[in-house]
């Protein structure tokens, strides 16, 4: 017997054994994983130019976030406009009113819906700029520059406060993130204590998408975290991100058919089943979101840098700061709906968090009566909101020129059509929907919550008649002890 055939019969014994057998299996498998290691490199050279177009660029220019300000939330934006000193300019340009005091005069009038352009807002020790605009002051993050403030009464019982925050220059390329270091395939291994289960393979392409998507990410949280500093409403108040859109241009990304995209740094922007909606001819932008329609994340515009400052001399010529203002000027409108429609998302998402939370199992006697009362407070609130809003929103999705005044629409995805209308006239139907889909829910929870504190109630109240009785037996047995020490003390004084 030669040594190969040993081998082979000691490799079936130990087959036989389930953990060497197990051990074995593990080896293997690890083998088979650095065979499609070296394949997938072979193939990194050629996935990691087909990834980085040569004359490409991607720059981020500016994040506009919104947040909202319910009735039960108005009180917060006042304390924040008077706390941080924005009621009016640090330059005295003759301000009439108070920021804080047109809100509430504008939200009380018979219209119930106005605009204000809040200036431009610059860190504090920004001194040299914007020389006789109107100018606010605040810490910005430091990869801001300066900021573009308005506010909208949208309806009379909702305020959007929007910044349009302008990217510095040695922050904007994008571009940079796939030019640090080498990209080359990872592999993942899932393990059970020492054995292997399985393995993941992450390619260039899969890696770009997430290291562009991790940027973009950190830029808005930090944004998010801002607004919850210094202007918290209905987002910041329950831990939600805010309404925000970025804005990337390409240099080599054509507005054509977008279902056939060039190749462009920009195409990494789009995870899987993303939703493309192209501006009407008169501004080459187009706007992505993997399901605008019901999620409140983040959104892009994004377009050709060139196409997109071209005939641009009024607003300041093909420059960054020319292209940011007149986006402001067309896109600021949208900026606001895109807020109130994902402020009903997420009235919608407190609402069943609510619900859920008050169907969730008791915990002892003291946290019960806690949590009932968080759920009721926060239930109160809520529906306030909603049924004061209600008839608001209603009213202005019932008119189409209402609601779109002074909008930019989008047209859908070529795969829509004849089958979806333009994305305004879809947030209209869908906020029309929803506002009434939330009356709704106010009932159903509601009639849940209350269910609840009853069902807690006749808990708590048999738990209190336990407790009685037991201290009422308690007591006649200290009756009984106390009589009978009574009844020895006579006996005691009557032998003596």
């Amino acid at each position: 017997m030669g040594i190969i055939d040993i081998k082979t019969k000691l490799i079936s014994i130990f087959r036989s054994i389930p953990f060497f057998s197990s051990l074995i299996k593990n080896k293997e498998f690890y083998n088979r994983t650095l065979d499609s290691i070296k394949f997938h490199k072979e193939r990194d050279q050629k996935d990691d130019e087909k990834t980085s177009p040569k004359n490409d660029n991607i720059k981020l220019h500016c994040i506009w976030v919104s947040e909202v300000f319910t009735p039960s939330t108005l009180e917060s934006l006042i304390s924040s406009l008077g706390n941080m000193g924005w009621n009016y300019c640090d330059n005295d340009l003759g301000d009439k009113i108070a920021l804080s005091e047109w809100i509430v005069q504008n939200r009380a009038n018979l219209m119930g819906s106005g605009w204000i352009n809040g200036g431009i807002v610059l860190n504090y020790l920004d001194k040299g700029r914007f020389i006789g605009a109107g100018v606010r002051r605040s810490n910005l993050p430091k990869f801001v520059d300066y900021c573009h403030l308005s506010i909208r009464n949208i309806t009379s019982s909702l305020t959007i406060l929007t910044l349009q925050f302008v990217i510095k220059e040695d922050y904007r390329d994008l571009t940079a993130l796939f030019k640090e270091g080498t990209y080359q395939t990872k592999v993942e291994y899932k393990k059970s204590g020492i054995f292997y289960r399985s393995a993941s393979y992450i390619n260039i392409e899969q890696q770009k998408r997430t290291a562009l998507k991790d940027k973009l990410d950190q830029m808005n949280d930090e944004l998010y975290s801002w607004f919850s500093t210094n202007l918290p409403g209905l987002y910041s108040q329950n831990s939600i991100n805010h309404p925000t859109v970025d804005l990337i241009t390409s240099d080599e990304y054509k507005l054509v058919d977008s279902s056939k995209h060039t190749q462009s740094y920009i195409d990494l922007l789009f995870p899987y089943g993303t939703e493309i909606w192209s501006a009407e001819k008169d501004l080459p932008v187009s706007l992505i979101s993997k399901n605008l329609t019901s999620s409140p994340d983040p959104v892009l515009f994004f377009g050709n840098f060139k196409d997109l400052t071209i005939d641009n001399k009024s607003y300041g010529g093909e420059t960054t700061e020319g292209l940011v203002n007149k986006l402001n000027s067309y896109l600021e409108r949208n900026i606001d709906l895109l807020a109130l429609h994902t402020s009903l998302v997420t009235h919608e998402k407190i609402l069943t968090s609510i619900r859920d939370k008050s169907l969730s199992e008791t915990k002892g006697l003291n946290q019960t009566i806690k949590d009932l009362s968080k759920i009721k407070t926060s239930f109160l609130s809520v529906s306030n909101d909603i049924q004061l809003m209600a008839d608001d929103v209603l009213d202005l999705t019932n008119s189409k020129n209402k609601y779109s005044y002074d909008c930019l629409d989008f047209e859908p995805p070529k795969y829509y059509k004849g089958q979806r209308s333009n994305l305004l006239e879809v947030l209209r139907q869908q906020d029309e929907m929803r506002i009434k889909f939330l009356r709704n829910l106010i009932k159903a929870v509601g009639s849940s919550i209350n269910s609840d504190i009853n069902l807690n109630s006749t808990i708590i109240n048999l738990k209190i008649q336990r407790t009685t009785i037991v201290l009422a037996l308690f007591t006649i047995l200290l009756s009984i002890l106390a009589l009978w020490n009574l009844i020895s003390d006579l006996f005691n004084w009557l032998i003596n």
